[in-house]
């Protein structure tokens, strides 16, 4: 029964289908540690680790291909009209936004090309501090996406890769403390789990939850109910209250018999 509505909540009466569209590419690593003296090239061609970035400010961590066709220019996007809606966090004064090209093909000249886009779109001063656009090799990639859960695949007939929509938050010494997989980056989620991962605090339930059932909108700044969400919850409420009433006029059709007696 407990699968049943798991299944009805997430929109599918296919549990392989499930499974194979959530926990084949991301299955997150929540309070792990990511290794900091992993190895990449920043956009300007230096060798760097991920210990010089965070170390007194949390870290926006995205996994993505520059020459990627569309999905992760709309996660990076949507990420940086979700950072203009947070007050609190500004890119370069106290925090960081680390991004690693998963495909080891791609050179600093083209992560150069991407944070010089992204740190105009973003517009804030100083914003060129705390972008990070970095490649690297094949090793690297490979021990930064078994750290934090994220799996991309490269598909040689289409020549691109599968992977999923996602970014993770890490506190300053690199602790993955937030997964977000859908919808909008929401500023007010954003602001929240950024304060957490501050001090290392790691994603409450209710903080997911609100994250699922309420969408932002970032052309219109506004809060939405996800309906479709809103009515699979309702759904999953108007069973489990039936199932009560049932229980409890059974409970009572039991005991009045031997009451009887």
């Amino acid at each position: 029964m407990l699968l049943s509505l798991a299944l009805m909540l997430c929109g599918t009466d296919n549990p392989t289908e499930l499974l194979a569209s959530k926990d084949q590419f991301l299955k997150p690593r929540i309070g792990q540690v990511v290794p900091k003296d992993l190895v990449f090239t920043d956009e300007e061609g230096k060798s760097v680790t991920l210990d010089q970035y965070g170390g007194d400010r949390p870290v926006i961590l995205v996994l993505a291909y520059y020459k990627c066709p569309q999905l992760c220019t709309l996660v990076l996007n949507d990420l940086v009209k979700g950072l203009r809606g947070v007050g609190l966090f500004d890119i370069g004064r106290n925090l960081d936004v680390v991004v690693v090209s998963f495909d080891p093909s791609e050179k600093p000249e083209l992560a150069a090309a991407k944070k010089a886009a992204y740190v105009e779109e973003y517009g804030r001063p100083g914003a060129e501090k705390g972008f990070h656009f970095l490649t690297g090799s094949q090793e690297s990639i490979n021990q930064l996406q078994e750290a934090t859960g994220f799996r991309a695949v490269y598909d040689p007939q289409r020549k691109e890769y599968a992977h999923v929509r996602a970014i993770m938050i890490a506190s300053p010494t690199w602790k993955l403390t937030h997964y977000f997989t859908d919808g909008a980056f929401a500023p007010l989620y954003l602001s929240q789990a950024l304060t957490q991962a501050t001090t290392g605090k790691t994603g409450s339930f209710i903080s997911n939850f609100m994250q699922m059932c309420f969408v932002y909108d970032p052309v219109t700044s506004r809060y939405s109910i996800n309906v479709m969400i809103a009515v699979r919850i309702g759904a999953i409420i108007t069973i489990v209250t039936m199932l009560g009433l049932w229980l409890g006029f059974w409970w009572r059709a039991r005991r009045e018999p031997a009451a009887a007696a």
